[in-house]
């Protein structure tokens, strides 16, 4: 029995290891559409270790607003062996300078940080909150404030934020109703719409925030409504 399960193991790994080498898929098409970038990519990832590759898809958030696993004491560390992709939680222009700079001076490939967070209904200047936003059917005005919100964000370094929250929600027991537009799928589609419009409007390419449509708790990831280099 143990050697029958020795082999299934050792088969199972030549298998994930073949497949790897399989050449791409025929017809796939890059996000950027630059072959410059795409050889750059490549040969940054020809260069990273697997330790390198695993640190690059984790994110921490920083202990100043906590949202899932919180950085250790020793995050300068992990930043300076290039082992974090993102940072959650750091929104200050002193903060995201100092650990970005940490990341690009001590890492040895200098991959900068992606740096996220949570600007649902304001940045610096605080809205309404959605579901209060959505009651008043003004589209144009909920565009505005996620203009402004975007704006500041951005101007603090944050490439990078959650909303808006599309969930419909219908059972008021739910604890993030508050963060969407209610229990109407129309005004849901119109108002996350408008919430990702007014970022994308007059933005120059280079400030825009990635804004991620939200569907909370294992209910579905909704697809970016607006990409970081929106078109």
């Amino acid at each position: 029995m143990k050697r029958l399960t020795t082999f299934i193991a050792g088969a199972a790994v030549a298998a994930t290891l073949g497949g790897c080498q399989q050449p791409a898929v025929s017809g796939w098409k890059s996000f950027s559409g630059d072959k410059n970038i795409e050889r750059r990519v490549d040969s940054v990832l020809s260069l990273m270790t697997l330790e390198e590759k695993v640190g690059q898809m984790a994110q921490y958030s920083c202990n100043w607003d906590v949202t899932g696993p919180v950085m250790t004491g020793d995050y300068e560390t992990l930043l300076k062996q290039g082992l974090v992709g993102s940072l959650f939680n750091v929104y200050t222009v002193d903060g995201v300078r100092k650990m970005q700079e940490m990341a690009l001076s001590e890492s040895r490939l200098k991959i900068p940080v992606l740096f996220g967070y949570d600007v649902v209904h304001g940045y610096r200047t605080i809205f309404p909150m959605p579901l209060a936003e959505s009651c008043s059917w003004d589209l144009e005005r909920m565009r505005k404030s996620a203009a402004i919100a975007a704006d500041e964000a951005s101007a603090s370094g944050i490439a990078w934020t959650f909303a808006p929250m599309v969930d419909i929600s219908r059972d008021a027991r739910w604890g993030r109703i508050a963060e969407g537009a209610g229990e109407d799928p129309y005004l849901g589609r119109v108002f996350g719409k408008s919430d990702c419009e007014g970022p994308c409007r007059g933005f120059p390419r280079r400030k825009r925030l990635a804004f991620v449509g939200r569907r909370e708790y294992g209910l579905g990831l909704l697809q970016a409504l607006c990409r970081l280099w929106g078109r």
